[in-house]
């Protein structure tokens, strides 16, 4: 493990025991919630787990900040083993979609009050919940109550105390699930800036695709308790590794390889492949045929207006549909294709991912 690995999850299970178990079942009777993850999440870098509802995300977060143990596996901070250390030893922070704000006490006494536990002196706490508060912009709110705040507002008092004991880690768990869409997005913003101002590493547990490719540095796709591929928001979404990160993340159109005539590499079998391709990929043909782009033709399905594209549900031959989003920038003069129109589509090879498992 090197120095710029902040923390490290080696083998790392996470598995309960139902009563079949209990009664001598064997491995039938086990449930598990994470398995076999391995991760290596760098020194301050924004690092995102993403997935659906009970893939094991938060079940990994919960295991870093040691309010789960691991059934198997070890985990390491900066270097050090946790095996053994309870949460309020790791150094850590963790910041909850349920903000859990005191709220009989002041804005600053809430960033303050983890200082005031560890008995820093009172001139060091000033400062420190200060800086806290002016680093989330809330300075001038410091005399007022929870209640008194917005969700926004008090989202950003827990950050400030999350941040107020300068963590090497900081762990987010769905922090934006509580706050409206446009607020959601002003604060992934905020966030993220104030993550490259801070250099600590960020480690965001979310279920919301778009919100993890604005955010993250790397992105690790889990699914039933295992991590189905590592990489930077553009591998996510370009280059994805599984069917279900394919599908997951945005919209894919899915082919069955032997549909269309596509070249597989050797050894694929073309009975358990797939075409995978975004609708921005798809274009309405330009008259020519080219030698890298795959050519097929289509009767228009139906025509969705969507503010900034226009979505277009397109039928091939033997039942096969497919989605094609176009953007809207040439305006109002712009001709669209109404349902029953015949149509020549071709994709990029280079587009188009073989997709096996």
């Amino acid at each position: 493990m090197t120095s710029e690995v902040a923390v490290a999850l080696k083998d790392v299970e996470k598995s309960f025991e139902t009563r079949a178990r209990k009664e001598g079942a064997g491995d039938e009777g086990k449930i598990f919630a994470v398995r076999d993850v391995n991760l290596d999440i760098r020194r301050g870098e924004f690092f995102t787990l993403l997935g659906p509802s009970g893939c094991g995300k938060t079940t990994t977060l919960r295991m870093i900040a040691g309010f789960e143990q691991p059934t198997l596996g070890q985990i390491f901070i900066t270097g050090q083993a946790l095996a053994g250390v309870p949460a309020h030893l790791r150094p850590v922070n963790t910041v909850f979609q349920s903000y859990a704000l005191f709220p009989h006490m002041s804005v600053f006494d809430n960033v303050a009050f983890g200082l005031k536990v560890k008995g820093v002196a009172r001139d060091e706490i000033r400062r420190r919940a200060g800086e806290a508060l002016e680093l989330v912009r809330m300075s001038e709110m410091g005399d007022r109550r929870p209640s008194e705040l917005s969700g926004g507002q008090q989202q950003r008092v827990g950050i400030a105390r999350a941040l107020v004991n300068r963590p090497a880690v900081l762990l987010l768990d769905e922090p934006f699930g509580a706050l409206d869409l446009k607020l959601r997005k002003e604060m992934q913003l905020e966030i993220k800036n104030m993550q490259r101002q801070l250099g600590i590493t960020f480690i965001f547990v979310t279920h919301d695709q778009e919100e993890a490719l604005t955010m993250s540095d790397r992105i690790a796709v889990m699914n039933k308790g295992r991590v189905l591929q590592v990489g930077s928001p553009v591998d996510i979404y370009e280059r994805p590794s599984t069917k279900f990160g394919a599908d997951f993340i945005g919209e894919m159109n899915f082919i069955e390889a032997g549909r269309l005539a596509f070249p597989l590499p050797a050894g694929v079998n073309a009975d358990k492949a797939v075409l995978a391709f975004r609708p921005e990929a798809v274009k309405f043909h330009d008259g020519e045929e080219h030698a890298d782009r795959l050519g097929f033709d289509a009767v228009v399905a139906d025509t969705i207006y969507i503010g900034t594209d226009l979505r277009y549900i397109l039928d091939l031959a033997e039942g096969l549909r497919v989605v094609l989003r176009s953007q809207n920038s040439a305006g109002a003069g712009r001709e669209v294709l109404q349902p029953g129109a015949r149509v020549r589509l071709s994709v990029h090879k280079s587009d188009i991912r073989i997709l096996t498992e």
